[in-house]
């Protein structure tokens, strides 16, 4: 017969919650921690905030819709010779 959940101890709950959808897994971890469930309105407002996270950090090259070197472009062209080898 299986013991009473009172009686389980953590490494006997460990292996089992290991089992368990992240999701399930957070919101077990919430329940034993005691903390507030998420709403639906806290996880839109924290995913809205990561969208400008990296506003300003990346750049693209002036020449970058520039047309390949002839040299290049053959091989999008399927005009290279078999022995050409970049």
């Amino acid at each position: 017969m299986a013991e009473p959940a009172e009686k389980l101890s953590a490494d006997d709950l460990l292996p089992l919650a290991k089992k368990l959808p992240r999701g399930e897994q957070l919101r077990l971890a919430r329940t034993l921690l005691e903390l507030e469930p998420e709403t639906g309105d806290d996880l839109l407002a924290r995913r809205r905030a990561g969208i400008g996270r990296y506003a300003g950090r990346g750049w693209i090259s002036e020449d970058f819709d520039a047309p390949l070197p002839p040299e290049i472009q053959k091989y999008f062209e399927g005009s290279a010779d078999e022995g050409d080898a970049l």
